[in-house]
């Protein structure tokens, strides 16, 4: 089955739009959406599809409706998607920080560095053009 749209629609991207187009619906509740994979993969081979539309009150969209429809919200998932890649990374690395602070407070070393790293790491979402471009801080040296 060709895809509706110039890329290949995952099933998160499908969910996200229907919820654009029904706010306050939930895929899994309202409808199920799916892509095919390989098998003995991950890999997507198919575009997504709603597979169930469980709301006879709403109209299920078809995919003139959900082109138009990524066409115009594109861009915001992928922000979206980016600002959630950016805060796990900046996670993991406030993670990483907290456990080098321990270590060395608790060797009686000074921590003020690592603490100003961590408070930067803290302030990544808040830098002009988060999160498509991030300067991320330098870690500072043990």
């Amino acid at each position: 089955m060709p895809s509706i749209i110039e890329h290949m629609l995952s099933h998160e991207e499908l969910a996200f739009l229907l919820q654009k187009l029904y706010p306050g619906t939930e895929n899994g509740k309202d409808y199920l959406t799916a892509h095919w994979v390989a098998h003995g993969s991950a890999e997507q081979t198919g575009p997504a599809q709603i597979v169930d539309w469980k709301r006879e009150d709403l109209a299920q969209p078809s995919d003139k409706e959900i082109k138009a429809l990524w066409k115009r919200h594109s861009k915001e998932y992928e922000t979206i998607k980016a600002a959630n890649h950016a805060r796990a990374r900046r996670n993991a690395l406030l993670t990483d920080v907290d456990a080098t602070i321990n270590r060395l407070e608790d060797g009686g070393a000074r921590a003020a560095d690592w603490r100003a790293y961590r408070k930067a790491l803290r302030d990544v979402p808040q830098q002009p053009g988060f999160p498509h471009k991030i300067a991320w801080p330098k870690e500072p040296k043990v």
